[in-house]
């Protein structure tokens, strides 16, 4: 049996300290009113959800911080509301309740009730707490059970164990072992010999307690305990309570014997660790208990009945308290991290203008009631009274010598080894309005006024205007950089240097967000950060970079800028304070992001006024040098420890509630409706996705929430539906999301949350479903259609290429019956008549006709009828020969017959013709009339204009093709272009061009001759 021995770790801690929870925590109470099901709170759990759950005398209640759900009997039958006492999460999530005699698990989202009972005999409250092995552990009366599904397995006693013995904890430790306290001490489970074996420390102090009423496991390694001793008479009255905590395999006690006592009649006791490793303790009337870095506290509570007390404890993610009382319900303790100084601590007046340290370590702040001095948790104040210029302070710094500088409304004053000083400033009396101070490193004072800058050097005062180069005489703001450099922030004539002499003006000319500036910064970095009236600029190497909402700053406005030793930028304005790393600053001026996450803060967060001053005041804010953060505000001095901020811990958890897919209930966390006629329709599940039918995507909309519980209402919500888009879709502070006329296939919602200070949750809340098509939208249906259709058009193709196959078929018979025409004609009439001609002439030599004249004169005109004939027969075979059908080929043809044919007609022929023609296919119609109107032309040179000389000239004009047959001849004379008319010759020439869609044109050349010109679109 192990050997546990209970040391004092304090000895010394024997006097307790009196307080009030309220000067730690911000509380906010919650009852019936808000929705709670009653007063009477008996458990409270977060379930890794976010959810808190909270056990009542009339239900059970789920709390998101926004509203309340409750579960009773009504909704959830399986649940006997007033028999509900305490709560467990297991490993897999889900959530049990233990009642009198009878449990539910809480799986999904419907509830399990375990019809077999637990013995319960005399007064005992079952205890539950998770079990690593899967369910939970559950006392009964005198003995522990295994609680997993609908299966309770009873664990041996073993020796050592009486019946008797009242349970009053349970809990396994670190090491998965299972310790009992009760009545008769500490009992552990051993799980070899599978039994329980009594476990007290082997050296107690005289008189120890020995009962264990409550067990809890802590951080480090700890397990957590309250030994107490019972009144023998009044059996649940614990007196001489004693905390003590076990690591390493030994008990310590950290607190001493008669620390404190209760009443377990009344309540259970507990015993928790928060995540600040403070231990909280069972309760009595109207306080409760506390060790707190081993000091015993008793922290008042300002519960409204005088008999009401704590019943449960809990912390959440977020490091709230949660206190279930007998009478006023729920309460949240929100810790205070940051401190305030207001009228209740001193202040003379709420409204503080500016703050500032001194080398003694004081904080000077100064309102619109006087100056005070903070040190060493004093407060002294200065007024009129003890000699300042007047009340209202807007300006303080701290020389390298330890003068205290103050600036009023009315005049300048100086405070040192507790003597004030004034140092009136002449003219009139707004001339002596203060607004900045500023000590220079060679011991001289930059006073900025009302009406200018002004330079004080011992007596000696120097005063810059806009007469001598300073931008504007309201000056708002004073920096002296690392090199010296003095920048001055104007009212509404933007940012200045002066250095060695010389100002320098930047302004929204520059790149400057706005020429009002309120605020002045140097980071470790030497970057210069400018606060204005609408944008946080950095400028750096000259040039500025501006930051706005757009980049999810929570406002343009900058009244003042701290930065921190975690490197972080604190900016206070008129909704609150807000703070940014550098890095992420830095990264979107560096173009490498888009936006900055901000950390905001507001009253909700302890804030005494959401409004910070600045603006016409100036240090508007400190850094100490313990690292602390001090911000004047409308309702006193607000004070941040950067160290004990780290909110983007915790962001909330969301969750999606309820679904709804065309107007019909699919998905439901919410308890039924029992008045409802539909409930919640079931859907299948496949790998983790949902199966949604047909139709159900015509409106889709999601209900979800986020578990956060400080102004949970300013929550915001970005979300997505991946298979319609990627694109995050930022919808504010609203909860619910649509989507309509969505297509069948796989889809995932998704949905991410932000709390108030605008921390995001990077893992979303997932619905992943498949949208099941109509029979019409399968891909059977469409794949059938699909065949179908292509069958038809190909069986339409198919026709379709026959009946163009049969046309042209058709279309190439009668183009050979037209060419077979045309050559038939081309026959009759060419050699047809040629050789009818060749007939008559043999006829008439034969016959010694005297008309056929002599023998010579016969022969000569057989021979030329011969080669006629035989020119025609070649103008046939050339106009139906399919290899010799392009441009540049019928020009040659038809210079090769113009050149023999007026040779043969002795005259001189000369040809104008490129080189580069081009070989554009001319069809059998257009190369034969192009042809056949040439020829024409040819022989009517030859037989009547008695010319000497042809010029035949080509050319192409845009696509056209230009082919002139010029004659030196003796032209048409008076008659003109219609000499001819009497013939057919012309009217056939022109009819063969425009059947080719080309143009005949004759004309008389300007000193003697004629010119035919044909033109043809190619």
């Amino acid at each position: 049996m192990a050997t546990c021995l209970l040391l004092p770790l304090n000895p010394a801690a024997g006097q307790s300290r009196q307080l009030q929870m309220s000067d730690e925590y911000m509380p906010r109470q919650y009852t019936k009113d808000h929705g709670l099901p009653d007063d009477e709170v008996r458990n409270i759990l977060q379930t890794r959800d976010g959810y808190l759950w909270i056990v009542t005398q009339q239900g059970l209640a789920r709390f998101d911080g926004k509203q309340f759900v409750i579960f009773d009997h009504a909704n959830s039958p399986e649940i006997d509301e007033d028999s509900l006492l305490n709560l467990a999460e297991d490993r897999a999530g889900n959530l049990w309740i233990g009642a009198r005699d009878y449990f539910l698990r809480r799986e999904g989202n419907s509830f399990h009730r375990l019809p077999r009972r637990l013995d319960r005999r005399g007064h005992h409250t079952p205890r539950i707490v998770p079990s690593r092995h899967g369910g939970i552990w559950a006392s009964s009366h005198g003995g522990v059970a295994h609680v997993t599904g609908s299966n309770i397995a009873l664990l041996p006693t073993g020796q050592g164990w009486s019946p008797a013995d009242t349970i009053f904890a349970l809990q396994e430790d670190h090491d998965g072992v299972l310790w009992v306290g009760t009545r008769a001490g500490l009992h552990r489970f051993d799980s070899e010999q599978q039994r329980f074996e009594k476990s007290p420390p082997a050296s107690l102090p005289r008189r120890a307690p020995i009962s264990v009423t409550a067990l809890h496991r802590g951080s480090e390694q700890a397990l957590w305990a309250i030994f107490a001793e019972l009144d023998p008479l009044l059996v649940f009255n614990c007196t001489n309570a004693l905390v003590g905590r076990r690591t390493g395999g030994q008990w310590n006690a950290v607190s001493p014997s008669n620390a404190f006592s209760f009443d377990l009649s009344v309540a259970a006791s507990f015993i928790l660790q928060d995540s600040r490793r403070d231990v909280w303790l069972s309760a009595s009337l109207q306080v409760i208990h506390r060790l707190h870095h081993a000091q015993f506290d008793v922290l008042a509570l300002p519960l409204p009945h005088s008999d009401d007390r704590v019943l449960s404890l809990h912390e959440d993610h977020e490091g709230n308290l949660w206190m279930g009382t007998g009478r006023s319900g729920l309460w949240r303790w929100q810790p205070r991290k940051l401190k305030t100084y207001t009228t209740r601590e001193g202040l003379p007046d709420e409204n503080a203008w500016v703050v500032c340290e001194a080398p003694d370590g004081a904080v000077w702040m100064g309102t619109d009631g006087g100056v005070s001095r903070l040190h060493e948790n004093r407060l002294e104040t200065w007024t009129t009274e003890h000699g300042l210029a007047r009340d209202y302070i807007r300006a303080v710094a701290v020389a390298a010598d330890g003068t205290v500088w103050i600036g009023t409304s009315s005049g300048l004053n100086s405070w040192r080894d507790g003597q004030l000083k004034h140092h009136p400033f002449p003219g009139e009396w707004f001339e002596g309005k203060i607004r900045a101070l500023l000590p220079a490193r060679d011991g001289a004072l930059w006073v900025a006024a009302a009406t200018g800058l002004n330079l004080l050097h011992g007596e000696q005062r120097t005063q810059f205007t806009i007469t001598n180069g300073l931008a504007h005489n309201d000056v708002r703001a004073l920096l002296e950089d690392r090199e010296g450099r003095l920048w001055i922030g104007t009212y509404g004539a933007g940012l200045q240097s002066y250095y060695d002499g010389q100002f320098k003006t930047y302004s929204t000319n520059d790149g400057l967000s706005n020429n009002f500036v309120w605020a002045l910064h140097e980071d470790a970095e030497g970057a210069l950060w400018v606060g204005t009236a609408s944008g946080l600029n950095r400028l750096r190497d000259e040039q500025f970079t501006v930051f706005n909402t757009h980049h999810e700053l929570p406002d343009n406005l900058v009244n003042f800028i701290l930065e921190d030793d975690l490197g972080q930028l604190w900016i206070s304005h008129d909704r609150g304070i807000y703070r940014a790393r550098l890095a992420a600053l830095n990264d979107v001026a560096e173009g490498r992001a888009t936006r900055v996450q901000c950390v905001s803060y507001t009253t909700a967060d302890g804030l005494p006024s959401d409004e910070t001053n600045g603006q016409k005041s100036y240090p508007a804010g400190c850094k100490t040098r313990d690292g602390r953060l001090w911000f004047p505000t409308t309702r006193g001095v607000a004070v941040f420890d950067p160290k004990l901020h780290r909110e983007e811990l915790a962001p909330p958890k969301p969750v999606i509630e309820q679904i709804r897919a065309t107007g019909e209930l699919v998905y439901d966390l919410n308890p039924r409706d029992p008045f409802a006629a539909n409930q919640t329709r079931t859907l299948e599940q496949r790998a983790g996705v949902f199966q949604l039918p047909a139709g159900s995507g015509r409106v889709l909309e999601f209900d979800f929430t986020a578990n956060t519980f400080v102004s949970a209402e300013k929550s915001r919500f970005r979300c997505r539906l991946l298979g319609m888009g990627e694109r995050w879709i930022d919808l504010g502070t609203r909860r619910e999301a649509f989507f309509t006329n969505l297509k069948p296939g796989n889809y995932r919602f998704e949905v991410v949350a932000a709390n108030h200070h605008g921390v995001w949750q990077e893992t979303p809340a997932v619905f992943a479903f498949y949208l099941a098509p109509f029979f019409h939208e399968t891909v059977w249906f469409r794949g059938g259609t699909v065949a179908v259709l292509l069958l038809g058009a190909a069986g339409v193709y198919a026709w379709r290429v026959r009946e163009l196959r049969r046309i042209q078929r058709l279309e190439q018979q009668a183009a050979l019956n037209r060419e077979r025409a045309r050559i038939a004609k081309d026959l009759h009439d060419g050699l047809g008549a040629d050789l009818t001609q060749i007939s008559l002439l043999a006829d008439l030599a034969e016959a010694e006709h005297p008309a056929a004249g002599s023998p010579e004169s016969r022969l000569r005109n057989l021979s030329a009828a011969s080669k006629q004939m035989a020119q025609a027969l070649k103008d046939i075979i050339w106009s139906a020969n399919p290899a010799d059908t392009t441009l540049d080929g019928v020009v040659a043809h038809i210079c090769q017959y113009a050149e023999t044919f007026l040779n043969a007609a002795q005259i001189a022929c000369r040809f104008d013709v490129p080189d580069d023609l081009p070989s554009r296919p001319l069809s059998v119609t257009e190369r034969q009339n192009l042809f056949l109107v040439t020829k024409e032309a040819l022989s009517n040179v030859a037989r009547h204009a008695q010319a000497t000389e042809v010029w035949i000239r080509v050319a192409i004009h845009d696509a056209t093709l230009a082919l002139a047959i010029e004659n030196n001849g003796r032209g048409f004379g008076n008659a003109g272009v219609n000499a001819d008319s009497t013939g057919r010759g012309l009217p056939n020439m022109r009819q063969r061009m425009a059947a080719v869609g080309g143009e005949l044109r004759v004309e008389p050349l300007p000193e003697r001759g004629t010119r035919v010109s044909l033109t043809l679109q190619l």
